[in-house]
């Protein structure tokens, strides 16, 4: 309970209804829909990353994302804005702890997930991070890194020289 007095002896009485403790940092998880790589890390298909977090106190506005997507020559390739997308709270599918899907503003919320399609050619690197509302963040990810060559080649020349 909180009270206060103003300069006239007025006293008012505030009774917060809910308290959160949190210990817990956010748990990241990402899982790729397309693992059939070509030499380690090359996909000739489309990839559908799945975020999934779980946390209690998730805020999709502390999802930090980096995310590039670049030709051959290293030049930034136009993709969606993943990044934006991955703090959009609209963009998440919530959870509860059975496993039920549940309403953004639950009480019973556990898990989070957001799906993000790499689908333009380029070569990708995927890193995430998020914070909880008590500013706990989650432990290191480790940044993905792949290729989505969907283009066939035409008209390859290969010459020797005698």
């Amino acid at each position: 309970m909180i009270t206060s007095k103003d300069k006239v002896t007025a006293t008012k009485s505030y009774t917060s209804k809910k308290i959160t403790v949190d210990k817990n940092a956010p748990v990241i998880k990402v899982a790729y829909d397309n693992n059939n790589a070509k030499n380690t890390n090359n996909y000739k298909a489309n990839r559908t990353a799945t975020i999934t977090v779980t946390e209690h106190n998730f805020d999709a506005r502390k999802v930090i994302a980096e995310i590039t997507a670049k030709n051959i020559l290293g030049e930034i390739v136009d993709v969606e804005d993943y990044a934006a997308y991955l703090q959009n709270s609209a963009n998440w599918t919530y959870y509860a702890a059975d496993g039920s899907e549940t309403d953004a503003n639950a009480d019973n919320i556990h898990k989070q997930a957001a799906k993000i399609t790499y689908s333009v050619d380029a070569i990708y690197t995927f890193d995430i991070s998020c914070k909880d509302f008590a500013e706990t963040a989650s432990a290191d990810y480790t940044a993905d890194e792949f290729v989505v060559d969907k283009t066939k080649s035409e008209n390859v020349t290969i010459t020797y020289s005698t």
